[in-house]
């Protein structure tokens, strides 16, 4: 019997303390880095971005030297009440669409990590995106 106000007290810590999955906040024009998985809501905005995955990477590795740059593809999705959800390629390499229109915003991949490195594949868990919402 002692063991049940302990357990309660338990479950509503663990309640309480959530996923994790609850957006970021960050303020338009600002630069903000996202994992895989994870989102920031732009504050006052109502816009929500997602970073979903990096679905092929042929950056030129860090310790070589290559004849072009590579690319990236980044998959983000955009989330506003009043307008339809969007799942979105932004690229690394200037040669695409590094940014995209979202009904007035614009979402743009200002960077993503880590480099690749020769020989050393890298896990969707390590990526990390730097993106930017303007006007």
């Amino acid at each position: 019997m002692l063991w049940a106000p302990v357990l309660v007290t338990f479950a509503a810590v663990a309640v309480g303390c959530g996923s994790g999955t609850e957006p970021n906040e960050v303020r338009l024009a600002e630069e903000f880095t996202l994992a895989p998985g994870e989102s920031a809501r732009i504050q006052g905005e109502s816009l929500t971005v997602a970073f979903d995955s990096v679905t092929s990477d042929s950056r030129c590795p860090s310790n070589v030297n290559c004849v072009w740059e590579g690319d990236a593809v980044v998959v983000v999705t955009l989330t506003h009440p009043a307008r339809e959800r969007a799942s979105v390629e932004l690229h690394s390499s200037g040669r695409f669409a590094r940014s995209v229109r979202y009904g007035d915003f614009e979402v743009a991949l200002v960077k993503l990590a880590p480099e690749p490195r020769e020989g050393s594949p890298i896990s969707q868990t390590a990526y990390r995106a730097t993106l930017q919402v303007t006007r």
